[in-house]
């Protein structure tokens, strides 16, 4: 009895693993096994080297189902991506991605390349996606928002876009795109210290009120030359949602 249980409990913690070196993530003999994999590599300095052996790695992965993955601060750039974005697709059962890349060099094109792989994720409902600091653009933006809206799945979305040059044409297909998120219902949208000013609040802000599904809602819409006064007119366009539960909007 005592054997079984012992098993037992072997089989439950094969379920989850955490990585925090590259080799070790390489060289794990198990690694396929596991439905929830997290891997810490801050500023790691991994590179385009280091990105392209962790996506061979996880497109080996077919029992993935929950993916965190943090590699903030590592010289990662736009093929790197191509190539993570790749392996996630691999991986069919991904329901759940958290992927943090703060402080990288992916720019317009690496979120493009982003986009077009999430896309592909069939079974992609809950996705966290940390962009601060890599230079997308409206480009980007753009990118994120013609994909995402083809997740057709997606229920769950943190999206945080800080520091990342966009403006009123980014802000204005972003909100197209997450507009057309037929199954979204909660939503957080961080777009601290960008270019969005009057014009790109009042379009964006039309846009997500056409979000009709959603339930909680939070954007962060500080320091992007937003006037007083449409601030209120952003806040009285979300409150058009009739299905809203709870919402909190940062100025």
């Amino acid at each position: 009895m005592c054997c079984i249980t012992n098993q037992k409990k072997k089989k439950r913690t094969q379920q989850k693993m955490q990585f925090t070196k590259l080799q070790d993530i390489i060289n794990s003999p198990d690694i396929q096994s596991y439905s929830e994999i997290e891997i810490d590599l801050w500023g790691n300095q991994v590179g385009q080297q280091g990105a392209s052996r962790i996506s061979s790695t996880l497109a080996k992965c077919n029992n993935l189902c929950n993916l965190i993955l943090n590699l903030n601060r590592n010289q990662i750039n736009s093929q790197g991506i191509l190539e993570l974005g790749s392996a996630f697709v691999k991986c069919k059962n991904l329901s759940a991605l958290t992927l943090s890349l703060t402080d990288n060099c992916i720019e317009g094109k690496g979120a493009l390349n982003l986009g077009s792989s999430l896309t592909k994720c069939i079974n992609l409902s809950t996705l966290k996606l940390n962009l601060i600091q890599n230079q997308i653009g409206d480009e980007g933006c753009q990118a994120l928002g013609s994909s995402l809206k083809n997740c057709s799945k997606l229920s769950n979305l943190v999206l945080i876009l800080c520091n990342n040059k966009i403006s009123v044409q980014g802000a204005q297909e972003l909100g197209i795109g997450l507009s057309q998120c037929s199954k979204l219902l909660y939503l957080s949208l961080d777009l601290y210290n960008n270019k969005i000013g009057n014009p790109g609040s009042k379009i964006l802000g039309f846009n997500l009120a056409k979000c009709s599904h959603i339930k909680h809602f939070i954007i962060y819409l500080q320091n992007n030359l937003i006037s007083y006064a449409k601030q209120l007119d952003f806040k009285s366009q979300i409150c058009k949602q009739k299905r809203l539960v709870t919402k909190k909007i940062y100025f």
